[in-house]
């Protein structure tokens, strides 16, 4: 797939801008499963601040299955789709982190940290789907943060 037409370009792209939405949406739910039966498995109460090991069991269960989605045989637009819920996943806990800052530091150091992900992909010719899935994931933590939506 090295030669893609606009067409099978703007369809890869509509792939990973619906199928990381999808993605994000599970990924939440799967979040909130393992948070809220950690909290009842504890005896803590429902408002009570999420267990660290809960949040440790989800990150490492979504690594996972990034690493083994990356290690398959599928093509670049799936892998690239997977990875937008893993960069979600790590700018929002960056955003839970660092919740007390000022919107301009959140930002910035969000933009740090995008850019450093920007060089490694740059830095190891990764195909052009994961750069696109980069910028979507970018643009909507940035329209998070800006226009204060909860998650």
């Amino acid at each position: 797939m090295k030669d893609q037409s606009i067409l099978g370009k703007t369809i890869s792209g509509v792939i990973i801008v619906a199928g990381g939405f999808l993605l994000f949406n599970l990924g939440f739910i799967l979040a909130a499963f393992i948070i809220n039966g950690s909290i009842k498995l504890m005896g803590l109460s429902e408002d009570a601040s999420p267990p660290l090991l809960s949040m440790l069991i989800f990150v490492g269960l979504v690594i996972f299955i990034f690493w083994r989605v990356l290690k398959s045989n599928i093509n670049h637009t799936l892998k690239a789709t997977f990875y937008s819920l893993v960069l979600m996943m790590f700018l929002v806990l960056l955003g839970i982190i660092l919740y007390e800052l000022p919107k301009y530091m959140v930002l910035g150091i969000g933009g740090m940290f995008i850019g450093m992900i920007s060089y490694i992909m740059f830095r190891n010719k990764f195909p052009w789907q994961y750069y696109f899935a980069t910028l979507y994931v970018s643009i909507l933590g940035v329209y998070i943060v800006l226009k204060d939506i909860d998650i």
